[in-house]
């Protein structure tokens, strides 16, 4: 739940306040914590570093999900989905999954998805790699728009649309 940020922390079963965990809902009991007088918050608990140990607890599930999406019948139209992924739990979960979400462009002009690890052995074998960002690209008017831009390149250079809505 990459939107989520509601994260009950209780302390030995009581529960102490919310609050905002971005990529996680849930009830958590931090064990033995100093609390304030009142019991209403906790004194030297550091949220981010709970928030990183649980994302690299849970790496190896979210990229696991991940990869179950190759079963759905249009991975673009998961694109805001794996953008707000991205953010909420850093890139390298999108960048270690076998999910094929890159946009390439390759002679004769196929346009395919591949995954993070195609993409970089697509990079390793080039001679030329285009990349175009943003405006107008897109798998469609990629080519003319790098043939324009890049006259000199050859016809075998990989073309990478990225997109700037994400």
């Amino acid at each position: 739940m990459p939107n989520a940020a509601h994260v009950l922390i209780c302390s030995k079963g009581f529960a102490v306040r919310e609050v905002a965990v971005k990529g996680m809902v849930g009830l958590v009991d931090i064990g033995d914590v100093e609390l304030n007088t009142s019991r209403s918050s906790t004194i030297k608990w550091d949220v981010e570093e709970f928030r990183n140990r649980v994302i690299e607890m849970l790496s190896p599930q979210i990229i696991s999900a991940l990869d179950a999406l190759m079963k759905e019948p249009n991975i673009p139209s998961r694109f805001e989905f794996l953008a707000d992924v991205c953010e909420a739990y850093g890139y390298e979960i999108i960048t270690n999954t076998e999910l094929k979400w890159i946009s390439i462009i390759k002679p004769p002009g196929d346009a395919i998805l591949i995954s993070p690890d195609e993409l970089r052995k697509n990079i390793s074998e080039a001679k030329e790699i285009l990349l175009i960002y943003g405006g107008k690209s897109d798998p469609w008017n990629s080519y003319s728009i790098c043939r324009k831009r890049f006259s000199e390149a050859s016809d075998d250079a990989i073309i990478i649309p990225i997109s700037s809505d994400g």
